[in-house]
C-alpha cells in the first residue's frame, strides 16, 4: 500500500494520526513518514491492519446493498427510503458497537454508507439512535 492510499484511508475513516499510531503501537512521526509521498510503500503488517478496518467499511455497504436486494425481492420493489440511524455520544454508541468505536467514526461509516446507498439510488434518511433513558 502507498503512503497516498494509506493516507486516504485514515482519513475516511475518520481516524487522527495520533489515534491511528496508539492503535498500531508506533510513534506519531512514524504514521506521518509513511504517509509522506516520497516514503515510498507503507510496511505490510501496518497496510494489512489499516485494510482490515477499510474492509469492514466495504462489508458494511456490502451487507447493506444486499438486504436492499434481498427485500425487494421478497416485497416486489425496494424501500422508498432507506432509514439509517447515527449516535449522538461516545457512550452510547460503545453501549451498542463496543469499546473502540466512537460516534464520529460510526458517523462517517454512517455517511459513506448512504452515500454509497445514494449512488445505487436509493433514496436515505437519517436520524438520531434514541437516547435512553
Amino acid at each position: 500500500m502507498n503512503s497516498a492510499t494509506f493516507k486516504t484511508y485514515r482519513e475516511t475513516l475518520g481516524l487522527e494520526v495520533k489515534d491511528l499510531a496508539a492503535w498500531m503501537g508506533v510513534d506519531r512521526k512514524t504514521v506521518q513518514r509513511w504517509e509522506n509521498p516520497q516514503a515510498g510503500n507503507v510496511p505490510d503488517w501496518a497496510a494489512r491492519k489499516m485494510l482490515g478496518r477499510w474492509n469492514r467499511l466495504i462489508f458494511s455497504i456490502s451487507s447493506a446493498l444486499e438486504y436492499l436486494d434481498q427485500q425487494e425481492q421478497e416485497q416486489g420493489s425496494a424501500p422508498s427510503t432507506v432509514e439509517m440511524q447515527r449516535f449522538k455520544t461516545d457512550t452510547s454508541c460503545q453501549r451498542v458497537n463496543g469499546l473502540g468505536t466512537d460516534a464520529k467514526r460510526h458517523a462517517i461509516s454512517v455517511g459513506i454508507i448512504a452515500a454509497a446507498l445514494q449512488a445505487e439510488g436509493y433514496e436515505t434518511r437519517l436520524d438520531w439512535v434514541p437516547v435512553e433513558p
